[in-house]
């Protein structure tokens, strides 16, 4: 078994690589520099997609799709009869941002394209990093700037358990049931045990956890938000 990792530059796609070679798998990595037909693919067994652009303020609808579509589509080429790994976001249940509409086209192309995978996995991921946001507001709070912070529930899973559970899943020791795996957060508790609660305002209370009676559901908000999209776009 050889595994290809792709998004190898990033931390998630750096630090399951690393972990494999820890274990002597073989294992193989591609950052978007590479070129797709200069792998040796008759070595690949699983391909492990971590290549994605994520979200952040730089970042255009075009280079959503360019990372998140279009790239999956040059993948496409080379996926006969392999194991495809694939991470969605759990943002989709209560966005509909650019990052969100593209990860969605990106998860029907493959399910559309389901005939040419030994077998397509599909892991979806919460948030995996909330230190630097977290920081932040104590800076601020630290400052004298009396911030408030939102009783913002959501699902957390941290890189490194990201990793070790898709590790036990390729190796066969995990099922694919990553869902079990998440924490629920609440950012102003996570805030106020760090500083004083005088120094930050209780926000009002946003609820992204989507957990009910242990089925997740999507936010009432994201057909309404879907709807006036579409306009937009007519």
């Amino acid at each position: 078994m050889t595994v290809l990792v792709t998004g190898a530059s990033g931390t998630l796609g750096s630090n399951l690589i690393k972990k494999f070679e820890e274990n002597n798998i073989p294992c193989k990595g591609y950052s978007h520099q590479d070129s797709l037909s200069s792998i040796c693919w008759d070595e690949i067994s699983t391909i492990i997609n971590c290549a994605a652009v994520l979200p952040s303020s730089t970042a255009t609808e075009e280079k959503y799709l360019s990372g998140n579509v279009y790239f999956l589509e040059r993948l496409l080429v080379y996926t006969q009869g392999k194991h495809l790994i694939h991470f969605s976001s759990l943002s989709e249940l209560f966005k509909c941002e650019d990052y969100q509409v593209s990860k969605m086209i990106g998860n029907s192309l493959l399910l559309a394209n389901a005939h040419k995978y030994e077998k397509l996995t599909t892991f979806p991921l919460p948030t995996l990093e909330d230190a630097s946001l977290i920081k932040t507001i104590v800076t601020k709070a630290s400052n004298g700037e009396n911030p408030i912070v939102d009783e913002l529930v959501y699902n957390f899973m941290s890189v490194d358990a990201v990793v070790s559970y898709v590790y036990g899943y390729v190796i066969g020791s995990e099922d694919h049931r990553i869902s079990r795996k998440f924490q629920v957060r609440n950012l102003y508790e996570q805030v106020s045990s760090l500083v004083d609660r005088k120094s930050i305002q209780k926000g009002k209370f946003i609820d992204r956890a989507l957990l009910k009676d242990d089925v997740y559901a999507t936010s009432t908000s994201l057909t309404s938000d879907f709807v006036e999209r579409l306009k937009k776009r007519c």
